[in-house]
C-alpha cells in the first residue's frame, strides 16, 4: 500500500463537506489548516446540546454554538474552502 503524502492526496479544495455527512451530522464546510490539512465542519440533524463539530484528521470536536466553532476555527486560524456540495 502506498503511504499517503502531501504530493499524493486529494487537494482540499476538491473535497465537498456533504461526502463527510454521517447518520447523525450534515457536512457544511471544508476548511483548510495552516499546515494544509483539511477540516470538516459538521452540523447535528437533529436538535441537541451539541450541535455543531469540527473533524481534522482523526480528533472530532463538538460546539453548542455556530458561535463558538467559528471562534475556535479562527482562534485556530482555519480558512473556508467550500461548502456542503462543494462550491464556495
Amino acid at each position: 500500500m502506498k503511504k499517503m503524502t502531501r504530493e499524493n492526496r486529494i487537494p482540499v479544495s476538491r473535497l465537498k463537506a456533504s461526502d463527510f455527512s454521517t447518520r447523525s451530522y450534515e457536512g457544511k464546510y471544508v476548511l483548510v489548516a495552516d499546515d494544509g490539512t483539511p477540516v470538516i465542519m459538521l452540523r447535528s440533524k437533529t436538535v441537541s446540546p451539541v450541535m455543531w463539530s469540527l473533524k481534522k484528521g482523526r480528533f472530532q470536536l463538538f460546539f453548542r454554538t455556530y458561535g463558538e466553532v467559528l471562534n475556535y476555527c479562527e482562534n485556530h486560524h482555519y480558512s473556508f474552502v467550500s461548502k456542503g456540495q462543494g462550491g464556495s
